[in-house]
């Protein structure tokens, strides 16, 4: 010991800027040991032992667990600890392009939000769109509120597994022979990227009803939009796109704020 400088173990938690408990953790998982442990068992770190705790507190910011930092470093090869980095510059890279999807979701959920706020409320307006890429559910066959769960529910997963941020706007197709049924819907669908997405909500003018309602009384707003479009000699698509602006804010109500909107053929 004599040309070496060494740190008790509250000593070296001080000169590392950590606590006790976490250096006596990491000593527990073999991750980082004292260097020395006198006859009194007194345990010892050595000055040289910093750079490694700095080097496992970094690799732990950047989000690294403690046992894949300990199985890594302990190869002692630069190729492990090259590999070790770029596994997990893949899953930052994941998660950033995951957050940029939930920050352009927000983005354009505030416009909408805005854009209805400014609105007039149960009135027709028309308005472009441009194409968006979504996930389309199967068909609905019945009119079960179970079903309905259990399609959005699978187009979560498919999310999920495209590494796709579930932060996403969702609506209901129904189509005209529909528009009489309360519950009838033909698919439910989520908006996603290209890359993983099964159909195409197509861009265009579209006519669009902003409505504050609940699933019980939603027709006459669908009916409303047919109304204009005859008294304006607007011939409209055969899909109806209902989406969701504002769920309900508390349970006790129903009501939310829907998009109801029907693609313009020929005006």
């Amino acid at each position: 010991m004599k040309n070496k400088i060494y740190f008790k173990t509250a000593e070296f938690a001080s000169l590392c800027g950590t606590t006790k408990d976490t250096l006596i953790h990491y000593d527990k998982i073999g991750l980082l040991t004292p260097q020395y442990i006198a006859e009194n068992k007194y345990r010892y770190y050595s000055v040289i032992q910093a750079e490694e705790f700095f080097t496992i507190s970094t690799l732990k910011e950047l989000g690294f667990s403690l046992q894949n930092i300990k199985a890594k470093l302990q190869t002692g090869s630069i190729e492990s600890y090259c590999q070790l980095l770029k596994e997990q510059q893949d899953i930052i890279s994941n998660k950033i392009r995951t957050l940029e999807q939930s920050r352009e979701s927000i983005r354009i959920h505030l416009a909408e939000i805005k854009e209805y706020t400014e609105s007039k409320l149960d009135s027709v307006i028309i308005k472009k769109i441009t194409q968006k890429y979504i996930i389309l559910s199967q068909n609905i066959e019945t009119d079960s509120p179970h079903q309905y769960v259990q399609h959005y529910s699978n187009l979560i997963e498919q999310l999920k597994t495209g590494k796709q941020s579930t932060y996403s706007r969702y609506g209901a197709i129904k189509t005209r022979e529909q528009l009489d049924i309360t519950y009838a819907y033909q698919n439910f669908y989520m908006e996603t990227n290209k890359e993983i997405s099964t159909d195409i909500l197509p861009g265009g003018t579209y006519l669009i009803l902003y409505v504050k309602t609940n699933f019980e009384n939603i027709l006459p707003s669908y009916k409303k939009i047919i109304e204009y479009a005859k008294k304006h000699s607007i011939q409209l698509d055969t899909m109806f796109y209902e989406e969701v602006i504002i769920q309900p804010m508390n349970s006790n109500t129903k009501e939310y704020i829907a998009q109801i909107m029907c693609r313009i053929i020929q005006q």
